[in-house]
């Protein structure tokens, strides 16, 4: 595994010291996707909280052609401003341009993220029964899940695995308990396509070999 620190508060830089541990390592792509599913999604605010990625305590976007409400909103506050209107005149025009932005953004990014795993299912369809090599990308107690080179992500179900019994521990990492080996975030694991459903985005894989990194 990858050197990390434990932290109850982390800060931006943790987090970058984390992602410059993994640039050479095949765990790469595994620990991109874990850093950002750690981080809070990003919610629009009228009190000034700061940007945590960015590292600053005062924060503000928007850009130029607009193209999103909330940059609409930010010139429409400082016109106000500048034409001489009082701030506390806009606030409650502020919180609801502040929770309208945060809901369309995050139906964006869900819509987004839909449209990507529609798109890798239709490419695996095209696959089924070809063996890739992909790595490890999340762990779970009915299954492991393997990201292939693509960015395509699938699901090795946990009855597909040999009938050893299966230890997850919560975290990083599944034991067989018959064998021995076991199955670690970021392992490489050669992996086959058995289905792929297009209407969900989900994708169906078979171990093609042992994922094992030998006994405990």
């Amino acid at each position: 595994g990858l050197p990390h620190p434990v932290l109850d508060h982390p800060k931006p830089k943790d987090y970058a010291k984390v992602l410059a541990g993994a640039e050479d390592s095949p765990m790469k792509p595994a620990v991109h996707q874990m850093v950002l599913r750690s981080m809070a999604k990003a919610d629009y605010e009228t009190e000034p909280i700061g940007h945590f990625g960015l590292a600053l305590e005062d924060y503000a976007h928007f850009t130029s052609p607009i193209r999103r409400y909330p940059d609409l909103a930010i010139h429409r506050i400082l016109s106000a401003y500048l034409a001489g209107e009082k701030p506390e005149n806009g606030r409650e025009f502020a919180r609801n341009a502040a929770a309208a932005g945060s809901a369309t953004e995050q139906r964006a990014v869900q819509l987004e993220r839909d449209c990507d795993e529609r798109y890798r299912a239709e490419w695996a369809k095209q696959h089924i029964g070809e063996e890739f090599d992909g790595v490890i990308s999340g762990l779970t107690e009915f299954g492991i899940y393997v990201m292939l080179p693509n960015s395509a992500e699938g699901l090795v179900p946990i009855d597909s695995l040999p009938p050893e019994g299966y230890s997850y521990d919560g975290y990083f990492s599944m034991r067989a308990e018959g064998s021995g080996r076991m199955f670690t975030l970021g392992m490489p694991m050669r992996v086959c396509i058995t289905r792929a459903d297009i209407n969900s985005g989900h994708i169906d894989l078979a171990a093609a070999e042992p994922a094992a990194n030998g006994e405990s």
